[in-house]
């Protein structure tokens, strides 16, 4: 936590005056700091993911998504086209399609609010629109981590929830676009 004086509202370094002229001091993100990076080590060492999975996201296991990638603002996320994964159409199930797209952009939301703070967060809402057949592996990236950032700072500031509109792009192996899904986020300070 870092201190605040009654003084001075220091927003650069994580302080605001709550309405009820109360202090509330909040971790500003950081992407060098220890845990995220601790946080993106666990994530991309693929054995340590699929612990994750097997515990948290089985289905996630059986279908064999891979985190590609995971930087502070986007994340690529692939699923293959397989005997798990396959519909009776010749390409990728869409609820496959659909768990694959989710995960960039709730590994994002987890990286920005990894040792910051007890905030809650959950999907209340999906839209999506399929373009292609999905054949072959599809890597789904999600490019939004500084608005995913920022909203973590705004529900960390305020201890009110907020709702983020988040999407996810589906790429086959040739570019073209198979998918787009948008994910909407609401995150909540969790009080104890």
């Amino acid at each position: 936590m870092l201190f605040c004086s009654n003084e001075k509202i220091h927003l650069s370094k994580g302080c605001i005056l709550k309405p009820q002229n109360k202090l509330m001091a909040f971790k500003v993100y950081n992407s060098d700091d220890r845990e995220v990076l601790s946080f993106r080590r666990k994530v991309l060492a693929q054995w340590k993911l699929k612990m994750f999975y097997l515990l948290r996201l089985p289905s996630l296991a059986w279908w064999g998504v891979r985190v590609e990638e995971l930087e502070d603002h986007f994340c690529v996320v692939s699923i293959p086209h397989n005997y798990r994964t396959k519909n009776p159409f010749g390409s990728i199930y869409f609820g496959a399609l659909a768990g694959a797209a989710e995960l960039p952009t709730g590994m994002l939301c987890l990286q920005a609010i990894v040792g910051r703070g007890d905030v809650s967060m959950l999907v209340t809402g999906m839209q999506c629109r399929f373009e292609k057949k999905a054949k072959g592996r599809i890597r789904f990236q999600c490019k939004q981590g500084k608005e995913i950032i920022s909203t973590i700072d705004a529900v960390l500031q305020t201890d009110t929830g907020h709702e983020l509109s988040v999407t996810s792009t589906g790429v086959n192996e040739q570019g073209e676009i198979v998918a787009l899904f948008e994910f909407k986020w609401s995150f909540k300070r969790r009080t104890r």
